[in-house]
């Protein structure tokens, strides 16, 4: 029981430090349960020196971690936000694929915004021990019932326990991300793993697309894919691969799957995991978007 009772959120909010100086700040978290206080380092960070270098012009921003308690494991979601707003935010859910978080970073860095990143030590999966049985959960599949359950039997009293942890755990990320701002969710893949292909007739993900635009130019590996037609309309007016998520698409538990059924604006990036480029350029073209 000492798991159960140990399930908690602990916010530190961090103020803006000087970007000349870049002194780090030891701040003690404050809880009601005393016996669980983790210490957390906030600073205000500039581009590192080969992105500052290739940038324009620079926005420091300040950095604030939010921690949840899985079992034994506490897990931190990292906060990046500059003084210029914008009208979404970027976010990666899978920390093995730290590209993308490195893009990320330097995009806010030259142009400002917010980005939230899921650390977990560069994996993809969150592993971790409660009632002595080993969970894997995929981050991004903890969004709804079915997603977070696929792996539990729900017909034992320890499992039911453990699937309220997880939704607990969906509910602090959803509840950190900003309710008025568009969700743009960053995902890199292995070649051959995830592709336009697959929302084609035939495909793995056919039924999963309501609508999809294919320019033959450019890689099927690199697409976006979203819940809001006026963003697939703008995105195949300027011939860009792009699929328009169904309404009665597969639930897999993903926050693209989430933001359908809430009506939240999704706009996923995907490309392969070498392409940093296109990365760049994607996240380019969703904030002129907004312009």
């Amino acid at each position: 029981m000492k798991h159960l009772l140990s399930c908690m959120l602990v916010v530190c909010n961090v103020s803006l430090l000087s970007a000349q100086n870049l002194e780090t700040t030891t701040l003690t978290a404050t809880s009601s349960n005393a016996a669980f206080a983790p210490v957390t380092t906030a600073l205000a960070v500039e581009a590192p020196a080969t992105e500052k270098t290739a940038a324009k012009k620079s926005f420091s921003f300040s950095q604030r971690k939010s921690y949840f308690r899985l079992g034994e494991r506490v897990v931190a979601l990292q906060r990046q936000v500059t003084e210029k707003e914008t009208p979404f935010v970027l976010v990666s859910l899978h920390n093995n694929e730290n590209n993308v978080s490195t893009v990320a970073r330097k995009y806010i860095a030259e142009n400002g915004g917010e980005f939230f990143e899921l650390l977990n030590g560069g994996e993809r999966d969150i592993v971790f021990t409660l009632f002595e049985k080993e969970i894997n959960v995929d981050p991004n599949c903890i969004f709804t019932p079915r997603g977070r359950n696929q792996d539990l039997s729900i017909n034992r009293k320890t499992d039911i326990v453990i699937s309220h942890q997880i939704n607990g755990f969906a509910q602090f990320i959803l509840n950190e991300l900003p309710h008025e701002k568009a969700l743009v969710s960053l995902h890199s893949n292995a070649p051959g793993e995830y592709s336009m292909d697959d929302y084609k007739k035939g495909g793995d993900r056919f039924r999963d697309a309501w609508m999809m635009h294919r320019n033959p130019a450019q890689p099927a590996s690199d697409f976006f894919v979203t819940t809001s037609r006026p963003v697939y309309d703008l995105l195949k007016d300027k011939n860009y691969n792009v699929v328009l998520q169904s309404s009665r698409c597969g639930d897999d538990g993903s926050l693209a799957v989430f933001c359908g059924r809430t009506r939240r604006t999704y706009i996923g990036i995907e490309t392969d995991r070498s392409n940093s480029a296109a990365q760049e350029e994607m996240i380019r073209v969703v904030s002129s978007l907004f312009e």
